[in-house]
């Protein structure tokens, strides 16, 4: 099982890591101390079960962030830490997909008990689904969002993997707008970057600034193959569906030593064109 742990208490994380990884089939794949951060990391990662304390910070309670995560599609297993509350509001924790409580402050011998329980669950679905999947030819419903997503992510992951730019510094913001688009089904044009990403305006200018210097790198990289194979059909399509033909042309000229017109890089295209590519799994 994969857990991640969200806690402002850095004590309660490092107990939590500890009961958890006690169990050599459990591993804690990351931990946060506030939402922000806990956000773009699970979006990111294959999470079973996510720990998250009810009172996050002054901003954000631990409420807030399952409903956000469960929005692009993201629904691991939840257990909450819980200060005593009214029955009102456990009734509303419950009925925000939360699996299972901890009372706060933590006694570990019932979170022990608390983990191994929703493990247990964690662990009787998936094999379930495993069973569904082996003896119907159609994937589940409740997991086929999630499936889905990652065969995406995946293709997207392999297409940059190709572009020659999976180590370029602009690789991790290209993938978490592709979780984003991915997740929510939705073109470059519809993304809220300041409620999915939590970045201002001169935050974005700078990270596509810095998208933009890793697809020159992509488009170099695509040409000099284009000129190597040029009746490459994959090469082509990417070139068009991605950069739009003309750039690439534009960079085999330059490459050739010849007269070009400057490439310009449309993150609309490139983003569209990699949710397009993604769609290819579904085939």
């Amino acid at each position: 099982m994969n857990f991640y742990i969200v806690d402002p208490n850095k004590e309660n994380r490092d107990n939590l890591r500890n009961l958890i990884e006690a169990d050599y089939d459990s591993i804690v794949v990351g931990t946060a101390g506030e939402s922000n951060r806990a956000y773009s990391e699970i979006i990111q990662l294959h999470i079973d079960i996510l720990i998250v304390n009810y009172n996050l910070d002054e901003k954000e309670k631990g409420l807030e962030l399952i409903n956000k995560l469960k929005n692009v599609g993201s629904r691991p297993r939840f257990l909450m830490i819980c200060p005593k509350l009214s029955s009102q509001e456990m009734q509303n924790i419950y009925d925000s997909s939360v699996d299972l409580i901890i009372a706060s402050p933590l006694n570990l011998v019932e979170a022990r008990q608390m983990i191994r329980l929703i493990s247990s669950y964690a662990m009787l679905l998936n094999r379930l689904n495993q069973i569904y999947e082996i003896s119907s030819s159609s994937i589940a419903p409740y997991t086929r969002p999630q499936a889905l997503h990652r065969e995406q992510t995946d293709h997207i992951a392999q297409v940059l993997r190709f572009l020659g730019i999976a180590a370029e510094a602009g690789i991790d913001d290209i993938m978490k707008i592709c979780n984003i688009m991915c997740d929510q089904n939705i073109e470059f044009s519809q993304i809220n970057f300041e409620r999915d990403l939590h970045i201002t305006e001169h935050d974005k200018r700078i990270i596509f600034q810095r998208i933009r210097r890793s697809l020159k790198v992509g488009i170099s990289n695509l040409a000099n193959m284009c000129i190597d194979y040029p009746e490459n059909d994959i090469l082509l399509d990417y070139a068009n569906n991605l950069f739009e033909y003309r750039n690439i042309h534009s960079e085999m000229r330059k490459l050739n030593g010849e007269n070009a017109k400057p490439v310009q890089i449309s993150l609309q295209h490139f983003f569209n064109g990699l949710l397009q590519e993604s769609y290819r799994v579904k085939k």
